[in-house]
């Protein structure tokens, strides 16, 4: 990060850092609350039982291609045991925070000035509007590694390539960019179509102004980017996971059309705050893009029109995987369509304020935005830090009762239910009565129990 001389400039980066450092405190005392559920016994028994390197080989040939992400997932299920898996959770919202900072990065590029403030406010932004997809895709350690690093790695590459798009010589090595769009491409397919569209509607448009050197570091990393998509996308996993997923690659366009509207009609009700604030910064960006393209710096670089649309309709065909097997769909999916269509309703925005006189006006708006933000997010984290304490307590009596059980290789055990009102930046899936659901499978591996079961005569 980096910092920019003035007293003026001092008293920004420092409001800017309390806000964001406030805000990291705040995400911080709900990540420590959290407790594994779920996925989190399975991953662990995975890989207790075949190493991360047998867990790795599940992945490709039994559920999904995503290498990129599987390695540190599986790592961290490795080197952590379970009642400690809340530090990852803290390193996720560490890496949450990063994130605001690099999509600052991203859309100030040409303006350093402005990247504190633009941060905070993204920051701030970000929990405000993401604040019931948290749970899921942040402070759940699976769902968090899953989404997060994915999310890191795709902002870590488009930064240097808006770059030299804009006209800059890439600062790293070639094999850098190779090794980075290798990881990016193969990481989640959701970011794929976001990649593309820029790549596709972007570059093009700047190819004959870039220099050889600038060139060939752009084909290496989206060189990178496609052999990472196709190892992605030809993984036996995701076709033996669609046979038993209904309703997988079924390509009617009546039915995928439908099934697209539903995914969008589900993240906008349950990230409507996001929803609004990109709705209000796109009405912003639109009234000054005309005096952005009027501008003769303008024709000098890409048509910011032209980045944001890109980065919108790939934002927008961001959850068109998920029709490959639509019963599959949770609202999280949408996470970087809400990011990116952020992004791109800020590009517009800052690239006329860069050139405004009223531009050291912007960044204490900007600042101010992101203070009364956090106000706002304040307390219901706060809430929700105090309920994920009650349930933390409560799970962690049923891990050292189970833990002391005698002859647990022949114990059918059974569990009183948490019997606590969930939080919504929680993600806790109960055991179930059943024994033989997986959830409860999972779980009695782990404690090496027979069985595991919910007592149905708790209530």
């Amino acid at each position: 990060m980096q910092a920019v001389p003035g007293s003026g400039s001092k008293l920004v980066v420092l409001a800017s850092s309390t806000i964001a450092l406030v805000l990291m405190v705040m995400l911080a005392r709900v990540a420590l609350a959290t407790w594994p559920t779920a996925d989190d016994y399975c991953n662990r028994v995975l890989v207790d039982g075949a190493g991360v390197a047998g867990a790795l080989r599940w992945l490709f040939f039994e559920w999904s291609g995503r290498l990129a992400s599987g390695v540190p997932l599986y790592l961290a299920f490795a080197l952590v045991d379970l009642p400690a898996m809340r530090w990852v959770s803290f390193a996720l919202a560490c890496l949450f925070a990063f994130a605001a900072w690099l999509i600052a990065l991203l859309v100030a590029i040409e303006d350093p000035p402005l990247r504190w403030p633009l941060s905070a406010f993204v920051f701030a932004a970000l929990v405000l509007g993401l604040y019931q997809l948290l749970g899921q895709t942040v402070f759940w350690s699976t769902g968090g590694i899953v989404y997060m690093v994915p999310l890191v790695l795709t902002l870590l590459w488009l930064v240097p390539i808006r770059r030299i798009v804009h006209g800059a010589l890439p600062r790293k090595g070639t094999a850098y960019g190779f090794v980075l769009g290798l990881a990016v491409g193969n990481s989640i397919e959701l970011v794929l179509p976001i990649l593309a569209a820029y790549v596709v509607l972007v570059v093009p448009s700047r190819w004959e102004n870039l220099s050889a050197v600038a060139r060939r570091a752009l084909r290496l990393r989206v060189a990178g980017v496609m052999v990472g998509a196709v190892v992605l996308v030809a993984a036996p996993g995701n076709y033996v996971r669609a046979k038993v997923t209904p309703d997988s690659f079924r390509l009617e366009p009546p039915y995928v059309v439908a099934q697209y509207l539903h995914m969008l009609r589900e993240i906008a009700t349950i990230a409507w705050p996001m929803v609004a604030i990109i709705g209000t910064l796109a009405i912003a960006s639109l009234l000054v893009a005309t005096r952005v393209s009027a501008t003769r710096a303008a024709h000098e670089r890409p048509s910011t029109l032209r980045e944001a649309g890109a980065l919108a309709i790939g934002a927008s065909a961001s959850i068109v995987p998920v029709l490959a097997a639509p019963a599959q769909f949770a609202p999280r999916n949408g996470i970087y369509l809400l990011v990116f269509m952020l992004v791109a309703a800020l590009v517009p925005l800052v690239a006329y304020v860069q050139r405004a006189r009223w531009h050291p006006f912007v960044s204490a708006a900007f600042i101010g935005l992101a203070g009364a933000g956090t106000v706002v997010v304040g307390a219901p984290l706060a809430a929700d830090a105090g309920l994920s304490d009650g349930f933390r307590d409560r799970l962690l009596t049923r891990d050292r009762a189970l833990r002391q059980t005698p002859e647990a290789d022949q114990t059918d055990a059974t569990v009183p239910p948490v019997g606590l009102p969930v939080p919504r930046t929680l993600h806790f899936v109960e055991l179930d009565s059943n024994p033989k659901q997986w959830n409860n499978a999972c779980t009695a591996k782990y404690y090496g129990l027979h069985s595991i079961a919910l007592d149905p005569t708790v209530r």
